[in-house]
């Protein structure tokens, strides 16, 4: 009830674009970065370690840079449906991918109780549109898509439809426009016909793919994730462990300057 009262207390004198450093002050660890700048934030251990890493992971620079501005989007401006949402795929395997859509679904579920949602299935066929259950998250991530078999028009209307409740920190449900994000992976490359303007097919290194050198058992991905705290399928260790790097991503990602950012106009070619 007291965290309900200060959480409740704070909303009524913040706008919603404020929300999220309150979340994170929930947090001890956050008090060690909660004034550091983006330069600080670039200059921290856990930081440079996340940065290259994506820069591993999405060789693409144009689609890299685009990718983190979307992120620090969802970060800084929750209530704001980007209208675009990520494909990331990798014929060659690979859970790299993977450990990213972990690390962003770690984040979001700082923000709020409905942060996110890891789904098997979506949009495959029928009259359904696949989001009964999820349509209060800020970030949907769907594994294991097959491009064959996804209704593209539903994911249309996904990007595009403005009514939602997120079951944020909060007593009562908040009801806002534009806060879903959606982040799909796949094996597959895209077809060539499937592609939309509002979905941005993205290339991934296979550097961690399970049959190559890098990656003999679980173990590396297990103690990548453990450095952020990550409670997933990868990570044997709940979220409570060293949450304070996954502060330090958060700053990170709320200190990123994203200027004008449109997600639809800025979207790589």
């Amino acid at each position: 009830d007291t965290e309900n009262s200060i959480y409740t207390k704070a909303h009524s004198k913040k706008s919603i674009d404020n929300m999220i450093p309150l979340a994170f002050t929930q947090w001890s660890e956050y008090k060690e970065c909660s004034a550091a700048t983006h330069t600080i934030c670039l200059g921290h251990s856990v930081v440079r370690w996340f940065h290259n890493f994506v820069q591993k992971l999405i060789p693409d620079e144009g689609r890299r840079e685009y990718i983190l501005k979307w992120v620090a989007h969802m970060v800084q401006k929750t209530h704001l449906r980007p209208e675009t949402c990520i494909f990331l795929h990798s014929e060659e395997g690979g859970v790299g991918k993977n450990v990213f859509t972990e690390i962003l679904q770690c984040l979001v579920g700082t923000l709020s109780s409905a942060g996110g949602s890891r789904i098997k299935r979506i949009l495959e066929g029928g009259n359904g549109d696949g989001f009964t259950e999820e349509n209060d998250k800020v970030l949907l991530v769907v594994d294991e898509v097959d491009p064959r078999r996804i209704n593209y028009g539903q994911i249309n209307n996904l990007c595009t439809s403005s009514h939602l409740t997120v079951r944020c920190l909060y007593k009562e449900p908040r009801h806002v426009a534009n806060a879903t994000r959606l982040i799909m992976t796949s094996n597959f490359r895209p077809e060539q016909g499937c592609k939309g303007n509002q979905i941005l097919h993205v290339e991934c290194d296979p550097y961690w793919a399970a049959c190559t050198d890098h990656v003999r058992n679980a173990q590396f991905v297990t103690e990548l994730l453990d450095t952020f705290g990550v409670q997933g399928r990868f990570s044997k260790h709940d979220g409570e462990h060293n949450r304070g790097n996954m502060a330090w991503i958060g700053q990170y990602f709320l200190t990123m300057d994203i200027g004008g950012f449109d997600a639809t106009q800025d979207m790589p070619l």
